[in-house]
């Protein structure tokens, strides 16, 4: 099997494709950033219902010897199928984060999310 040559830029650069080529590269550019918004989205809410899952389901709002035990437990058997992002560090501030945002973010829109946590960290200075 051959591989396929790739026209070199300049050659896709003609004046007659050239919006053509602006059009798709500003929709792939588009789409790239609508993704990574997305995606962060989501990830911020996972962490938050996992630290609200730790929070009121096994410490019950309370953070004693019991959670000290019970987060490194939890970790390790994440860290073996998810990785190092669930580490015990990381709970732990799941759990802090799930404390501070206190509020159901499930029924926020991304944008109302975006804009409290910019808002939080201006305050924080």
């Amino acid at each position: 099997m051959t591989k396929r040559k790739r026209p070199e830029f300049s050659t896709l650069r003609q004046p007659t494709s050239a919006p053509l080529l602006d059009d798709i590269h500003q929709l792939i550019i588009d789409t790239r950033v609508r993704v990574a918004a997305a995606v962060n989205a989501s990830l911020t809410l996972l962490y938050w219902q996992i630290g609200q899952r730790i929070r009121k389901d096994v410490l019950q709002e309370k953070w004693a010897e019991y959670g000290q035990e019970i987060v490194p437990t939890l970790s390790a058997q994440l860290v073996l199928e998810f990785g190092q992002g669930f580490s015990s560090h990381n709970l732990a501030r799941m759990v802090q984060f799930a404390c501070i945002a206190g509020l159901r973010l499930e029924d926020w829109p991304a944008t109302t999310l975006k804009n409290h946590f910019c808002q939080s960290r201006l305050a924080k200075g």
